[in-house]
């Protein structure tokens, strides 16, 4: 919304103090609509991305990521 788009759930994410913050110092969040996951950004426009998650051994752990189910029942 504070680019102009609309003020609705589906534009809205729900942040920390410390990273609601952070938005305000620069970093953006961007709603993946393919991979149905946020993309964060640092001030400078490069992508923040994390690394394949290992277990304690140091051995790939499966992608388990699922789609956060919707706030509120819409029907």
């Amino acid at each position: 919304w504070i680019d102009g788009g609309a003020t609705s759930l589906e534009n809205t994410a729900l942040l920390c103090e410390r990273h609601h913050t952070q938005v305000h110092h620069g970093y953006a969040l961007r709603w993946d609509p393919d991979e149905k996951h946020w993309r964060t950004f640092r001030p400078g426009g490069r992508e923040i991305i994390t690394g394949v998650l290992t277990d304690t051994r140091g051995h790939p752990l499966p992608d388990l990521h699922t789609a956060d189910p919707p706030l509120f029942d819409r029907s």
